[in-house]
């Protein structure tokens, strides 16, 4: 502790700390102001984009990330490398549109009121869009260093000096000269290498600082002008410097050069971390290209043996099928052969016990006789029916002979014997009691076949 009282005591040190001071006092007296003008910002915002039911309904966006507003690539926050963004590197974190249509428009809007059209997306966090006024206006801050800072209480001056140069709003209200100068102020004091200031470059800081609360967007703050008095007191040195001041300034600084290396550790950390991903994803995908290769391989080598096994079995059931087949015609053929000689002999055993010869020839010649007589009848009645006067006969003859008055012809009575007799079954060719005695024809159908002409010569 010894070793550190010279520089406590050490005027250039002494006079860094009274600007780390007035730094202090000026982010104080501007917060309420900006935050006012953040708070209206959004509001107007959300305003002009929501549909009245929607307000009505505070019905707000809280899914889409930033990754998700942005296309691939966009200028300052994609690095792609080996065909990977390092932004959008996961499927939720891909481009597509807001499902309300509220982030997409809220987008174009900060874009839009960016006086450099240059918003720092990655310090913001859409999803607090709706909801949070500061998340809004961190799309205004410098590219890197506040992604966790969630309110204006926990941005540094740089920070909020820097939301009122980008954002259009507090355009006509402050003079951006003043705010550069102060921006300028911020980086010579906090990155003092020695931690020492002499006393003319404090007074000029001092005086840029009282300049910048002068602005018209400070007018009747009262925290603004009571900054204003602070720091015309810390000039004349009649502002009491406490140990609890010095303490808080130097946590601040250490903290906040903390910060800014760990930021630059974990950019570099995820930039490597991006390549490690990169280069397993490559590994990954060639592994897959390998086992997707063995897998079709094998689903190959099972297709071919499936198709090899299907014909052999194919064929092997062809030849099975062709032999029954065959098999079933032979014994088809055979049954059908057997029993039409089967059927043919016992057919013709049925007739040879039903019918001899003899009896053949005699039916044949009944049939006969019976179709002669038939047709006799049939004449005969022609006759009788049609006489021949009733015949147109071409004219007679001039002869003496023929002009003699024909004689007249009486109609003939139809003898009985013209009709047929009656049929008598035929006798049994055994002779009945199986004996001819002495030229008699009784029981024999010889004798009946022989009665059977008697008439029909009668009748002729």
């Amino acid at each position: 502790m010894a070793g550190n009282i010279p520089k406590l005591v050490d005027k250039g040190f002494q006079n860094w700390i009274k600007a780390n001071l007035a730094l202090n006092i000026t982010k104080e007296g501007i917060e309420d102001a900006v935050l006012t003008e953040i708070n209206t910002f959004h509001q107007d915002t959300l305003n002009d984009i929501l549909s009245p039911e929607q307000i009505l309904n505070n019905d707000l966006c809280r899914q889409c990330k930033i990754e998700n507003l942005l296309p691939c690539p966009t200028r300052g926050i994609c690095i792609v490398k080996k065909g990977l963004c390092s932004f959008h590197y996961t499927q939720q974190k891909l481009f597509r549109p807001c499902p309300k249509h509220i982030c997409d428009r809220l987008r174009d809007n900060i874009r839009r009121c960016h006086n450099f059209n240059f918003p720092s997306w990655k310090n913001t966090k859409a999803e607090y869009w709706c909801q949070n006024p500061w998340e809004l206006a961190k799309c205004y801050l410098p590219p890197d260093g506040y992604l966790g800072v969630s309110s204006i209480a926990e941005t540094d001056i740089n920070g909020i000096v820097s939301v009122i140069m980008n954002l259009s709003a507090f355009k006509n209200k402050v003079n951006m000269h003043n705010c550069g100068q102060v921006r300028e102020v911020t980086r010579t004091v906090r990155n003092s290498l020695d931690l020492c200031i002499n006393d003319q470059d404090l007074n000029n800081i001092l005086d840029t600082l009282v300049a910048f609360l002068s602005a018209s967007l400070f007018h009747g703050d009262l925290k603004a002008a009571t900054s204003v008095q602070n720091i015309a007191k810390l000039k004349m040195d009649s502002l009491t410097i406490t140990t609890n001041f010095v303490t808080n300034i130097l946590q601040d600084v250490t903290h906040e050069n903390t910060k800014k290396s760990m930021q630059v550790m974990n950019e570099k950390q995820a930039e490597r971390v991006h390549e490690i991903n990169v280069d397993l994803d490559k590994l990954y995908e060639v592994a897959k290209v390998s086992a997707i290769d063995d897998i079709e391989g094998s689903r190959r080598t099972v297709i071919d043996d499936i198709k090899s096994t299907t014909v052999q079995l194919k064929t092997e059931l062809n030849s099975d099928i062709d032999k029954v087949k065959t098999q079933a015609v032979a014994e088809i053929e055979e049954m059908k052969q057997t029993s039409i000689e089967t059927e043919y002999q016992r057919l013709k055993t049925d007739i040879k016990s039903n019918l001899s010869p003899k009896e053949d020839v005699e039916v044949v010649v009944v049939v006969v006789v019976v179709v002669v007589v038939t047709v006799m009848v049939v004449l005969v009645v022609l006759v009788v029916v049609f006489p021949p006067q009733q015949l147109l006969l071409p004219p007679p003859l001039s002869l003496p002979l023929l002009q003699q008055p024909p004689l007249p012809l009486l109609p003939l009575p139809l003898p009985p014997l013209l009709l047929p007799p009656p049929l008598l079954p035929l006798p049994s060719l055994d002779g009945g009691n199986g004996s001819s005695g002495g030229g008699s024809c009784s029981g024999s159908s010889a004798c009946g076949s022989s009665s059977y002409i008697n008439t029909a010569a009668s009748v002729i």
